[in-house]
């Protein structure tokens, strides 16, 4: 509609987004986002205070956090590939609430492959592998895990320490430990 804009990448960049506004759709078109790794912050894709945000199609790769939505609602992060991220991979901080993270191939991360700490998201159908842990959830009520793949990671497949966390049909083998919490 004419209240929403699309933004579509028409080639590699070797920096991070930060996304200026609400109402945006950012299509990577299957680019790269190429980060200098390192131990200082530095974001694949920022989003801050807003609503309504789709992030999709993009390649994420050797960021300190691959994407990470603070404060944010109502968003979708949907078939991204972040990968070689040295912290975590999809980040939803406080206040950052009903939002879907879809279809994504999150691995190879340093920490957390996708990690929400607020209530009533949805993490569905992404393949979560080789980070030290696959999906976290915590300090959060209403979150949804429903129909991820989650292998191979280092430490545990999935992380809750939330309340009122529905965990369903997901396929979670080859990590150090399978659910903790």
């Amino acid at each position: 509609d004419s209240a929403s804009k699309t933004c579509t990448l028409s080639g590699d960049l070797t920096e991070g987004i930060v996304i200026g506004s609400s109402n945006i759709t950012f299509d990577g078109a299957n680019h790269k986002l190429l980060g200098p790794g390192g131990t200082t912050e530095n974001y694949g894709i920022l989003v801050e205070v807003r609503t309504n945000v789709v992030l999709k199609n993009t390649v994420v790769d050797n960021f300190y956090v691959g994407i990470q939505l603070n404060d944010s609602f109502d968003n979708i992060i949907s078939d991204n590939t972040v990968q070689n991220i040295t912290h975590e991979g999809i980040v939803l901080t406080s206040f950052s609430e009903n939002n879907l993270i879809l279809k994504n191939l999150v691995t190879g991360n340093g920490g957390h492959g996708i990690s929400s700490a607020s209530d009533n998201n949805e993490i569905r159908e992404n393949i979560v592998t080789q980070n030290d842990v696959g999906i976290s959830s915590y300090a959060n009520s209403g979150t949804k895990i429903i129909g991820n793949t989650v292998q191979y990671n280092q430490e545990d497949g999935m992380e809750i320490s939330s309340n009122d966390t529905l965990i369903e049909n997901n396929i979670i083998s080859d990590n150090a430990v399978s659910i903790n919490g």
